[in-house]
C-alpha cells in the first residue's frame, strides 16, 4: 500500500486509467455529528482513483501501524492518516464524500455501529438496509466490493469500521472506493498529474 501520493508516483507504473479513474484533489469527507459538529478530511491534490481500488483513511496512526493491526491491505490501496480528525465511530457521525464545489457525491451514511465493521451492501448509503455490521475483527481495509446497485465508475464509502479495545481508537477507518466497470484497474492508483 501507498501512504501518500508522492510515494505513490514514485512507485506506480504504467498509471493508465483509460477515462475510468477519478480525480480525488480537494474532495472531501465530512463527517457529521448528532450535536452537529462537522469534521473534514480533504483529499490532497493529485489523489486520483481507478476503479475497483481503494483509498483507506485511518483515524490517528501511521500506514506501517495501521496494516500490523489489521493486516495487510492490498498493494494498490492509498492509505492516509486522518490526524484523529475523520473517522471517529462513536454512535454519533455519518459520513459524506463531497467534490471540490460542495456537491454530495457518496451520503450521508448512515451512523456507524460501535465495535462494528460496518460494510456497505448496497446503493442508498442512508438507509441502514444497506449496511452490515459485523464484528469489527472482520475488518477489511483496502478490499473493495462493490455494493448492489452502484453503478460502474461510481465513487462510495463502502466501510467504517470501529478498534474498541482500550486505545485502540487510533485504528478506526473509513473506505472510499470507485466501483469496477470500466478503465483499467489493475495498475493500482493513478499518479498525480504534474
Amino acid at each position: 500500500f501507498y501512504t501518500s501520493v508522492a510515494d505513490c508516483d514514485a512507485a506506480c507504473t504504467g498509471g493508465n486509467n483509460n477515462g475510468g479513474g477519478a480525480d480525488l484533489s480537494n474532495w472531501n469527507i465530512e463527517g457529521v455529528s448528532d450535536t452537529g459538529t462537522v469534521k473534514t478530511f480533504t483529499f490532497p491534490a493529485g489523489t486520483t482513483l481507478n476503479p475497483g481500488l481503494s483509498i483507506v483513511i485511518g483515524r490517528n496512526t501511521d500506514g506501517m501501524d495501521f496494516a500490523t493491526y489489521w493486516g495487510a491491505m492490498p498493494k494498490s490501496t492509498l492509505y492516509f492518516k486522518g490526524s484523529n480528525n475523520i473517522p471517529i465511530v462513536n454512535n454519533k457521525y455519518t459520513y459524506s464524500l463531497i467534490d471540490p464545489n460542495g456537491n454530495v457525491v457518496d451520503g450521508p451514511t448512515v451512523v456507524a455501529t460501535t465495535k462494528k465493521s460496518n460494510q456497505r451492501t448496497c446503493a442508498d448509503a442512508s438507509s441502514a438496509n444497506c449496511w452490515s455490521a459485523i464484528d469489527e475483527s472482520q475488518g477489511t481495509p483496502g478490499i473493495a466490493s462493490t455494493p448492489t446497485g452502484i453503478p460502474a465508475g461510481t465513487l462510495f464509502i463502502g466501510e467504517i469500521a470501529d478498534a474498541s479495545a482500550s486505545g485502540d481508537y487510533k485504528y478506526e477507518f473509513i473506505e472510499i472506493s470507485i466501483s469496477e466497470g470500466g478503465g483499467n484497474n489493475n495498475t493500482g492508483p493513478v499518479p498525480p498529474k504534474k
